[in-house]
């Protein structure tokens, strides 16, 4: 039985580090799609003045980008412990709907024009 219970650790092992390396991925893109359209951003909302729609628009591009940081730290278990990990996960479902629910409302993903 002992060999078996380490063949399933390292097949346990392998998964996680697939799962930790799909989230890397995922993160670098979302970085990667935000750097490509910060100049465009920069040019044509930062100028504006602060409203309500440009206050929403950076809740849900940063924030978003904050909390899956976030969440990616807790499943590294750095610098939280489980149960801060546990109230944090809490706190992030909750918040990605909200940012949700206000891109949808603001309409932030749709096309000028």
């Amino acid at each position: 039985m002992p060999g078996l219970k380490l063949e399933i650790t390292n097949e346990v092992l392998k998964a996680t580090r697939f799962v930790n390396e799909i989230a890397v991925a995922g993160i670098a893109f979302v970085l990667l799609d935000y750097l490509h359209t910060l100049p465009r951003e920069v040019r044509l909302i930062w100028p504006t003045k602060l409203s309500a729609p440009k206050i929403i628009l950076f809740a849900v591009r940063y924030g978003t980008v904050a909390l899956a940081g976030l969440e990616y730290l807790c499943k590294l278990s750095f610098p939280f412990h489980e149960q801060q990990c546990k109230k944090i996960y809490r706190a992030i479902s909750v918040l990605e709907v909200v940012l949700s629910c206000l891109g949808e409302q603001s309409g932030c993903g749709e096309d000028a024009g």
